[in-house]
């Protein structure tokens, strides 16, 4: 059963579409980690393979946390909402404050990703 939507509405995705660009999805991706909301998203593609497979829909529990390697996060990437699984967390001098994150159906990792682009943990997946 999917869970309760996040003001009666189903955000399905942050792209370059979005007339307002960046700035805006950025400042949106902030409220909701400071609002501590579960949004609910629709996966399009297949770079998670069979985890996450097109057309599922998952829950993410917004908020800033400590994310480890195995969690699966959805973050931020330009003007996208990312939903990819944590391989590393940065720890020491530079890397402190970064994610390196990857989709269980790619081959290559993605650009380390600053843990303030990280909009919350994957907590459920459903199919209707």
């Amino acid at each position: 059963m999917p869970p309760a939507l996040f003001p009666g509405s189903t955000i399905t995705a942050m792209t370059a579409h979005d007339a307002r660009g960046g700035e805006h999805v950025a400042a949106m991706a902030e409220l909701l980690k400071q609002s501590r909301q579960v949004i609910v998203s629709q996966i399009h593609g297949s770079s998670m393979g069979a985890t996450l497979p097109d057309g599922v829909r998952i829950r993410i529990q917004c908020a800033a946390g400590a994310y480890k390697p195995g969690h699966i996060v959805a973050f931020i990437l330009g003007t996208r909402l990312i939903a990819h699984r944590v391989m590393a967390c940065g720890a020491y001098g530079h890397a402190r404050g970064f994610l390196i994150t990857r989709g269980d159906g790619m081959l290559l990792p993605d650009p380390p990703i600053p843990t303030e682009a990280v909009l919350g943990m994957v907590t459920a997946v459903w199919d209707e």
